[in-house]
C-alpha cells in the first residue's frame, strides 16, 4: 500500500514537460522540452491533505471511489526548500465510509493534545506520546485508538482516510526564536484545571457508554414482533458493520450491542 509521504513526494516531483505537453518559451518563441519544479519554502502551522479518493471512470462513465489503503503516519516529515524538513504530529482524520461520492457517511477520528517542541534532532524523528483518540459519529463520541485509526480500511473496506489533519511540531533554539514571531503556541491551562477537566470528561465517555449498553441490553430484551425494527431494517447501507454508520451502533446496521469500540 501506499503511505501518504509517498504521495506527498509523488505531488512535490519534478515533471517533464514534453511532447504535447512541451513549455512555451517566450524567448525563443517556440515550445521547448522543460521541467516543472513545485517546492514549498515554509510549511503552514496546521497542514490539511485531502485525498483524492473520487475519480471519472471513462470506461463506464461513472464517478467511482478509489478505495487503496493509504498508510497514515503519526509524524510526517514535509519536505521544504533546500534539503530541509518539518516534523508535522497527526491530530484529526477524517473518514468517508461508502462507495460512491454522491452518497456515503462521514466520521473522525482526533486525538487530545497540544503541539510539543522536539528537544533534540534524534527525538524530532519520533511520534509524540500516545494521547487519548475518540471517535465522533454524529451526536456521539466514544474512546478509540491510533490502531483503530490507521487499520479502518483493513477492518472496513469501505471506509478511507479522506481528509488528514496535521500539526506543526515547534522547534527549538535559534531558528524557533526567530520563528516565534509567526507561529504562536498553543495557550495553556493550569495543570490542575487541565487534569480535572480531562477526568470530567472520561467520566462523561464512561456514563455514555454505560447508557448505550444499558439500552442495548433492553432493545435486545424486548419481545421480537413483525413490526418492531422495521425502520433500521429499511434504512440499512451497504457498509454494514463499519463504525461510519448513522443508526445507535455506529454501523450502518448490524447488532445492536456494538454500540461501544
Amino acid at each position: 500500500s501506499r503511505s501518504v509521504l509517498d504521495l506527498v513526494n509523488y505531488f512535490l516531483s519534478p515533471e517533464k514537460l514534453t511532447a504535447e505537453n512541451r513549455y512555451y518559451c517566450e524567448s525563443c518563441a517556440s515550445l521547448q522540452d522543460a521541467e516543472k519544479v513545485v517546492e514549498l519554502s515554509q510549511g503552514p502551522r496546521y497542514l490539511i491533505l485531502t485525498l483524492l479518493r473520487f475519480s471519472f471512470d471513462l470506461r463506464t462513465m461513472r464517478r467511482r471511489k478509489i478505495l487503496d489503503d493509504v498508510s497514515i503516519p503519526l509524524l510526517l516529515r514535509l519536505p521544504l526548500a533546500g534539503g530541509r524538513g518539518q516534523a508535522y504530529d497527526l491530530c484529526s482524520v477524517v473518514v468517508h465510509s461508502g462507495v460512491s461520492s454522491e452518497s456515503g457517511h462521514y466520521y473522525c477520528y482526533a486525538r487530545e493534545g497540544a503541539a510539543r517542541p522536539a528537544p533534540s534532532l534524534g527525538t524530532a524523528d519520533r511520534p509524540e506520546p500516545e494521547n487519548q483518540w475518540y471517535l465522533f459519529n454524529d451526536t456521539r463520541v466514544s474512546f478509540s485508538s491510533f490502531e483503530s485509526v490507521s487499520n479502518v480500511t483493513s477492518f472496513f473496506p469501505k471506509d478511507t482516510a479522506y481528509v488528514l489533519f496535521y500539526r506543526q511540531r515547534p522547534r527549538e533554539g535559534p531558528e524557533a526564536e526567530s520563528g516565534s514571531s509567526r507561529v504562536r503556541t498553543e495557550p495553556t491551562l493550569h495543570k490542575d484545571l487541565m487534569e480535572a477537566i480531562s477526568k470530567d470528561n472520561i467520566l462523561y465517555l464512561q456514563e455514555q457508554e454505560k447508557e448505550a449498553r444499558s439500552r442495548a441490553a433492553y432493545i435486545s430484551a424486548l419481545p421480537t414482533s413483525p413490526h418492531w425494527g422495521r425502520g433500521f431494517d429499511e434504512d440499512k447501507d451497504e457498509d454494514e458493520g463499519s463504525p461510519g454508520g448513522c443508526n445507535p451502533a455506529g454501523g450502518n446496521g448490524g447488532d445492536f450491542h456494538r454500540l461501544v469500540f
